[in-house]
């Protein structure tokens, strides 16, 4: 079915371009889904103005522009549109669409070589999702000088206990040439804290002071102002710290006794880190890695082989639970069409998983490897060293 053009619609995505400082080789574009209904995405399309001046992101030829992008499901082309003035990086999911459930994302790479007279640039995104197309909506790209970066704002622990472990917030900022004024804002259940911390500042607070009884989004918001004169750059940066809970927590009980327990948000659980579906998780050695749980929960692993011109193969897989009497291992083979493996973990207990192809010496053989971790708390399954 054609999606229908609806008059005046908004994206329903929410879309982030990360700062882009001149000389860098494109941007990244973080697509979220921020409203409670689950989207189904097939297809973006993005307008970068193409030039020299100072709105212009790229002169790059369509040759020139490439994309990185989440899945092997996704497609890419690029055109130029000469009496525009614009490049357009058309992207569509070869199926019924990607899935994102509230608060999910996916990432693409707009790779090119970047205009390094650019200063005040907008795109133009449009989507079609859930069957409908949007009207074009536009995405201002926050543009730095050669050399300038703010960057990497993150806590030093996604997770702590309630009123208990201290809270220490850490950024990147590198200047040239410019005036850093900071303003750092966070939520309390008394109403919102804005503090200063001074230019040349790197992290806040200076001591243990801070502890947290709930669930805190920490905002950074930098303001770059050319030494010179000139017109000021904003940079905002974001991120979150999780207050830990027992280890099941009840979500919205009904009077029908029914309650959430997987997928709450910010519990900790998502794909692994070097196990997601993505194709830039794919591998051809043999895997053995041990975890930890944080809290209890269900470890959910997919394996498939990845066709190739050669002899098909097949992979295995092995989990194995280490208990305080005897360990439980579970063992998967499977070929390239997949299998699921779903192992409940509790709180504290070690997961080793072991895994390759059987037949190793053949030539190009590639398999893949997705672990899916579903708190029931909240927690973390962490990689032991």
């Amino acid at each position: 079915m054609t999606p229908t053009p609806r008059s005046g619609s908004a994206p329903r995505l929410t879309y982030t371009p990360a700062p882009v400082t001149a000389g860098d080789p494109g941007v990244k574009i973080t697509c979220t889904n921020n409203t409670p209904p689950r989207v189904v995405l097939t297809k973006l399309e993005f307008l970068l103005p193409r030039g020299t001046g100072p709105g212009d992101f790229t002169n790059s030829t369509a040759a020139g522009v490439s994309v990185t992008l989440p899945s092997d499901e996704w497609d890419a082309e690029v055109t130029v549109i000469d009496h525009q003035k614009k490049i357009r990086v058309q992207l569509r999911y070869e199926g019924d669409g990607q899935v994102l459930p509230r608060d999910a994302s996916v990432p693409f790479i707009i790779e090119c070589a970047v205009n390094p007279n650019a200063q005040a640039v907008d795109f133009s995104v449009k989507e079609t999702a859930d069957k409908v197309t949007s009207d074009p909506h536009t995405l201002p790209v926050t543009m730095l000088p050669r050399g300038v970066r703010i960057e990497n704002f993150q806590a030093k622990q996604y997770t702590v206990d309630a009123a208990t472990d201290p809270v220490h917030l850490s950024w990147n900022a590198t200047a040239p040439g410019m005036t850093l004024a900071y303003d750092l804002s966070y939520g309390t259940p008394a109403g919102d804290v804005h503090v200063r911390p001074s230019a040349t500042d790197t992290s806040w607070p200076p001591d243990d002071s801070l502890r947290l009884t709930r669930d805190t989004l920490f905002h950074l918001q930098a303001t770059l102002t050319p030494t010179g004169g000139g017109q000021p750059r904003h940079v905002g940066l974001t991120t979150l710290v999780h207050v830990i809970h027992p280890h099941v927590n009840a979500h919205k009980l009904h009077a029908r006794l029914t309650t959430t327990l997987l997928n709450q948000r910010h519990n900790g659980g998502g794909y692994l880190t070097g196990y997601t579906p993505w194709n830039t998780d794919l591998r051809t050695e043999d895997v053995h890695q041990t975890f930890t749980a944080r809290t209890d929960g269900f470890l959910l692993l997919n394996a498939r082989t990845i066709r190739t011109t050669q002899p098909a193969t097949t992979c295995t897989t092995v989990l194995t639970l280490h208990t305080n009497t005897s360990p439980f291992t579970t063992r998967l083979t499977t070929g390239h069409t997949g299998d699921d493996l779903l192992l409940p973990v509790p709180a504290g207990h070690q997961v080793s998983l072991d895994a390759g192809l059987d037949r190793p010496e053949s030539a190009r053989q590639v398999y893949q490897l997705t672990l899916y971790w579903h708190p029931l708390g909240t927690g973390l399954l962490t990689v032991l060293p």
